[in-house]
Order: structure tokens, then sequence, then C-alpha cells
């Protein structure tokens, strides 16, 4: 029959394009460049990345501009990815609150917190797991890529529920 051919034929090529796929995030991971730092202002940075998400309501609560020396590029990576996943969750949860951004600076490190109105983490266990995801069109490497570029900043990545309703917290800390 042609069209189970044909059909045969479309699911290999979905399979190529997924493992294609799949082995360029799998280096994505495994060669990450080590960061050009520079110093960056945390508010020149958000304004670069939150008018990709312009149909979003995202609110930076912090007014306090800050310098960072981290490598823009992959902080901005970093920031889109967690400001997507937000967004994302709002979405699922049909929240129509928007995502509120904000950061503190304490005398030795700089903590910024992107929190969403979703429905909250299932599976804390599995979030830096590589390859595990529950999105339909995930790659599971979004939060592993994150962790990573953090850690090479000497930084670190933390998610939790809210503690009080809710949504979720992404807590990025760099040290000063």
């Amino acid at each position: 029959e042609p069209e189970s051919l044909i059909e045969g034929l479309n699911v290999i090529t979905q399979r190529a394009n997924n493992l294609t796929e799949f082995v360029n995030s799998y280096k994505k991971i495994a060669r990450l460049p080590a960061p050009q730092k520079q110093k960056t202002s945390i508010i020149a940075l958000l304004d670069k990345v939150t008018p990709l998400f312009q149909k979003h309501k995202i609110i930076i609560e912090s007014q306090q501009d800050h310098l960072l020396d981290i490598d823009p590029v992959q902080i901005e990576q970093v920031l889109i990815n967690l400001l997507k996943n937000a967004i994302e969750a709002n979405q699922e949860a049909k929240s129509e609150s928007g995502i509120a951004i904000n950061w503190q600076v304490t005398h030795n490190a700089f903590s910024l917190t992107i929190a969403d109105n979703g429905i909250g983490i299932s599976n804390l266990d599995n979030l830096f797991v590589p390859f595990y995801t529950t999105k339909k069109q995930g790659s599971g490497i979004g939060l592993v890529l994150c962790r990573q570029i953090l850690e090479v900043h000497n930084g670190q990545l933390t998610l939790t529920n809210k503690p009080d309703n809710s949504g979720c917290l992404a807590i990025i800390e760099l040290p000063l």
C-alpha cells in the first residue's frame, strides 16, 4: 500500500530528526565552553531577554542595578530557559498572573529569583536528570544546561515549589 509506505517513511524521518536533535542537545551538555566573563549589568541583561517574551507579563520587581562578572551569553541562555519554563508552567495552570523577577545582593553573593504561578514541580528528584522531561516537545536538557552554566560560574541553580501558594521558584546564585 502506498499510504502505509508513506506513513512508514514519515515515521522514519521523524525519528531521524528527533535523533539529530538529541545528539545536538547532548553535544551542548558535553562541551560547555569556558565562560568569557565581563562586567555585565543585570538590568541590561534582562532588557535583552524579556522582549523575547513580550506576549507575557514579566514583572521586574527589583530596581537596583548590579554589575556581575559573568559570561553574558551563557547567563542569557540560563535566563531564557528559566523564563520559558516559568511561562509554560503558568500557561499549563491557566494562570493569568505574570512571572516575577527579583534579586538581592548580600556581602558575597548575588541571588536572582524567577517566580511563576504554575502548578509547581511534582517530582523534584528528576529535575536535573539529563533527557528526563515531562514536556511533549522537551529534550530534557534545559535545566541540566542551566545548572552546568551556573556551575562553571561557581554559582548554583535551585528549584523549589513556593512554600505559601502554587508555583515554582527558580533561584540563580552567583558569587560576588
